[in-house]
């Protein structure tokens, strides 16, 4: 899995606490981006997939 971003953002509830938004390459359907979300749905207290787009084909 390539991450193209992370980022931190503390969160509302308590001090020292964050959320942590990344980006990577790959698509929510394909069989190892599943096993990662998985994996990571285990062992983390709240996991939340914001979107999943196609990659152009076409380069800008």
């Amino acid at each position: 899995m390539n991450l193209t971003k992370i980022e931190s953002r503390p969160t509302r509830r308590n001090s020292w606490e964050y959320n942590f938004f990344i980006d990577f390459y790959g698509h929510q359907k394909d069989e190892t981006i599943q096993n990662v979300l998985s994996n990571l749905k285990e062992n983390t207290i709240f996991l939340r997939t914001l979107g999943s787009y196609p990659m152009s084909s076409q380069s800008l």
